[in-house]
């Protein structure tokens, strides 16, 4: 990734969702495509606080903004010993 956004061709923003942040809706009628890099969390576990948000998220955009593209990362929990 630190090769396209060194390009100069595209502008990237970043948003951190475990932080709670996201696009303003704004910035999601120019938004092109969203890279998820992934979590060590499983997608599944409810518990952490920014999951089910990150899940609302995404749900909405796949019915609001059709034209946004998506690329998503391993979500993960190992189990403990």
């Amino acid at each position: 990734m630190g090769q396209l956004i060194n390009t100069g061709e595209e502008k990237w923003k970043f948003y951190f969702g475990f932080k709670h942040e996201f696009p303003s809706e704004e910035d999601l009628e120019t938004i092109k495509a969203i890279v998820f890099p992934g979590s060590g969390h499983s997608v599944y576990n409810n518990t952490v606080s920014w999951i089910p948000e990150l899940q609302d998220f995404i749900r909405r955009i796949m019915n609001e903004y059709p034209q946004i593209r998506f690329i998503g990362g391993c979500f993960g929990e190992q189990a403990t010993a």
